[in-house]
């Protein structure tokens, strides 16, 4: 599951094939999210991890630093060694006192649905 959320090459034939057949790539960001969002709620920190670069770079799901964060600071409570510190905290520094709380609450929300 967490391979093709990253595969594009064997999910669609990669970017010029994407051009051709935009139908498809939007089956694979749905499949990719629905595969990922599956993994983590079993346990899955390598899931988190990509559902926190997928809300980073906002390709598989819509762009949402907010919620990024919050998928790091879940994947770091499952397991410490999973994310550094500096980098956690380079994300946190973009955003707002508000969105760091909201982060927060979304991160325990994760939490306690996948890993508890």
């Amino acid at each position: 599951m967490l391979l093709y959320a990253a595969d594009t090459e064997s999910a669609f034939g990669g970017s010029a094939s994407a051009i051709q057949n935009p139908e498809a790539v939007i089956e694979w960001k749905q499949n990719s999210a629905s595969f990922l969002n599956t993994a983590a709620s079993q346990g899955s920190v390598d899931a988190l991890v990509a559902l926190g670069r997928a809300n980073t770079n906002g390709i598989i799901v819509e762009k949402n630093p907010t919620e990024a964060y919050a998928y790091y600071l879940a994947a770091k409570r499952a397991m410490p060694s999973a994310f550094s510190d500096k980098l956690l905290g380079m994300y946190k520094n973009e955003l707002s006192s508000a969105q760091q709380q909201a982060a927060i609450s979304r991160a325990d929300a994760i939490y306690k649905g996948c890993c508890q």
